[in-house]
């Protein structure tokens, strides 16, 4: 019986994949052994990468003994004999999504499915994302899932400033469940459409704007004399460098967290909030006093590309990097007096425009690092 039920599951599957024929499709491939990765099918030109076993990869396409794969930001070629379809875990990140049966929202409705609820990923085109949920095989939107479960993001958080409100759902429209005064400390169960934060205080679980939240106290002491730090102390210690892919920085310093800037040159210090950024971080000035305190330490440079070299502190670990002084794109903190966010690179991050290396930047990285050592 279970035979045959799998059977039909697996049927299901692969006339559902007709659907993606038309349309340029990712799969979800694992690798089946150590192999190299190279910029064209041939063992002869450049080498991208190596990739380890059960790493999991996008997979464009197989011929000719070759997988074209994403490796890194970068498309490469591998072995295809080293490669096989298989799924990736993904969880809801709304507050609901919808699931069709088809790669279209005209399509029948399969099932309406909550936050944290989790799915198999086997394939993505477009915006629109190939799901497995038991029996269920279906359709939805891309923009609705994340690949790190919310369910396992537990921290300890702190409030940044009196009144901080925690609501019912994640939105200021839903029910007041309390306010909490500044620095009261919350756990922080998981992150919500980016910008809010479902966490639990006492007996209390309920929803708090993520930029009223950090990993850190809030306060507002200066070690200056001429008040040039905005919220927290200079850097000390030893520099390092951090590779931007292959060392723990986009974990330690991911979406959401804060982080304390210090510039070289004047050695003025402000706090910064990661909102965004995929090559690199996409960041804002936490505060106000914050933003002006960027625009002390960056002078006459403040709205130019020029680079600076800056340390970055998170978690206590200091971290040479570069920033720009051009505030551009979009923001999600509105009370920052800062329109839009500013870039932060660290060795090896690449630029959003080109996804080059920008050998400015490295050159303020590598400034960074001498100055602090």
């Amino acid at each position: 019986m279970r035979t045959k039920k799998f059977l039909i599951s697996l049927l299901a599957i692969l006339l559902i994949a007709v659907n993606l024929s038309a349309l340029a499709t990712d799969w979800v491939a694992m690798v089946t052994g150590k192999t190299k990765v190279y910029a064209s099918a041939n063992k002869s030109s450049k080498v991208l990468g190596t990739v380890s076993k059960y790493q999991l990869l996008w997979l464009e396409e197989v011929k000719d003994g070759w997988a074209k794969v994403s490796l890194d930001g970068k498309v490469g070629y591998m072995s295809s004999s080293y490669i096989r379809k298989t799924t990736k875990d993904a969880y809801v990140k709304v507050a609901e999504v919808k699931v069709y049966a088809k790669n279209s929202s005209s399509s029948k409705v399969l099932g309406t499915y909550s936050f944290g609820e989790k799915f198999k990923v086997e394939a993505v085109s477009g915006s629109w994302a190939r799901l497995v949920n038991g029996k269920t095989v279906g359709f939805c939107k891309t923009s609705a899932l994340t690949y790190e479960n919310p369910n396992t993001m537990k921290s300890s958080v702190y409030t940044q400033k009196d009144g901080v409100k925690a609501y019912e759902a994640p939105t200021s429209s839903s029910d007041v469940l309390g306010t909490l005064k500044l620095n009261t400390k919350v756990t922080c169960l998981a992150i919500y459409n980016d910008s809010w934060c479902r966490v639990q205080y006492g007996s209390k679980i309920g929803f708090i704007r993520k930029s009223e939240l950090a990993t850190t106290k809030y306060s507002s002491s200066s070690s200056s004399k001429n008040n040039d730090v905005s919220t927290e102390e200079k850097a000390t210690g030893n520099v390092v460098e951090a590779d931007w892919w292959t060392s723990s920085i986009q974990r330690r310093f991911a979406r959401g967290e804060t982080a304390v800037v210090t510039d070289v040159a004047t050695g003025i210090t402000f706090r910064v909030y990661r909102g965004g950024g995929t090559n690199h971080a996409d960041v804002q000035p936490y505060t106000a006093k914050d933003t002006a305190a960027m625009k002390k330490a960056c002078g006459k440079d403040f709205g130019t590309w020029k680079r600076r070299a800056i340390w970055v502190t998170v978690d206590g670990v200091n971290y040479a990097a570069s920033m720009n002084c051009m505030p551009h794109g979009d923001g999600s903190i509105t009370s920052n007096d800062f329109d839009g966010h500013f870039c932060i690179h660290f060795t090896n991050s690449r630029t959003h425009g080109t996804n080059k290396v920008d050998p400015d930047h490295q050159a303020a990285i590598k400034k960074a690092l001498r100055a602090g050592n």
